[in-house]
């Protein structure tokens, strides 16, 4: 991981951390403030402790709520708690957007396009959103004569092993940048290590986002976006891509809207006065629950404490 990176997660932890000073002050405390941060794309494996993370999987949402099946067992488990981390980055296409001057809907090409990094698939990484970026690629790289132009942007390091998908020059092509991007109606999005990082300015454009059901859940809570209300869904190998696509340009009017409701989560997540003093507060609450909340405990750790137990 790049060493600007790790900066970042460091510095909006701290932020968050800090909103929980005027609260310490005022209770009379002087205590030091512990927090277990995942640093990076990949997901926190550890469910014995409060770890604070960008992204968690969707399913960990349902396995949580009844401790893996097993009855009683919820108060033993800790999910991944998502935290406002490297919005800024996640974001920025959103910022960019502003300063674009879109292409009007109906002057839009009616073809599907993705470019993107080989992100999700490199030896060592642990993700679970099923490298559905060369699974698209692999199926459709040459299906640009049916209205569907995705590739990768970029070379792949070195696949897992366990992807028995063969990479070949075929699946190469040049960058579009966003504002070429957005002369198409319709813009896939596909995860990659986990969350997909353009979702969120694609969301926000004035074109309509096709993806897969999301594997992946950030403080964008992918998990609340609704088929058909926020994207066109498709499968997760890819299969009906093709005819996704027919539908969307028999139902021009219902993907326009689908597009103003994306639009409208955005501005509420986001863009507006109020998406930015929401966001203040979310802090500040975070950073104050997770201090009373556990603190106390991981400062017992801190000094001295089995690897396999929260103190």
């Amino acid at each position: 991981m790049p060493r600007s990176w790790l900066a970042v997660y460091v510095k909006d932890a701290a932020n968050i951390l800090s909103h929980v000073e005027s609260h310490i002050q005022q209770q009379g405390e002087d205590e030091e403030k512990y927090l277990l941060l995942k640093i990076g794309d990949e997901y926190s494996s550890d469910d014995n402790k409060p770890v604070v993370s960008k992204a968690r999987r969707y399913e960990i949402e349902y396995e949580a709520q009844d401790g893996n099946g097993e009855e009683g067992n919820y108060d033993k488990k800790y999910m991944p708690i998502i935290w406002p981390i490297r919005l800024e980055h996640h974001f920025s296409g959103v910022e960019k957007l502003r300063s674009i001057n879109q292409t009007d809907w109906d002057d839009k090409r009616e073809e599907v396009v993705w470019r993107g990094a080989c992100t999700g698939v490199e030896e060592g990484v642990h993700s679970s959103t099923g490298f559905p970026r060369l699974v698209f690629v692999e199926k459709h790289r040459f299906n640009k004569d049916k209205g569907i132009d995705v590739a990768l942007k970029g070379r792949c390091g070195r696949i897992s092993e366990k992807i028995q998908i063969k990479v070949d020059q075929s699946f190469y092509r040049g960058a579009i940048d966003m504002e070429k991007l957005l002369r198409y109606k319709y813009l896939l999005s596909l995860e990659g290590n986990d969350v997909a990082t353009g979702l969120k300015w694609m969301l926000a454009s004035n074109s309509v986002v096709f993806m897969p059901p999301p594997t992946a859940v950030s403080f964008t809570m992918e998990s609340k976006l609704v088929p058909y209300v926020h994207y066109v869904p498709v499968k997760r190998d890819g299969s009906d891509l093709l005819s996704q696509l027919e539908w969307a340009k028999k139902n021009d009017d219902k993907c326009k809207w689908i597009s103003e409701q994306a639009t409208a989560y955005i501005e509420n997540l986001w863009s507006s006065d109020q998406a930015a003093f929401d966001l203040i507060v979310i802090k500040h609450m975070m950073g104050k629950m997770y201090h009373e909340k556990f603190s106390k405990a991981i400062a017992v750790c801190h000094s001295g404490c089995p690897a396999d137990k929260l103190c």
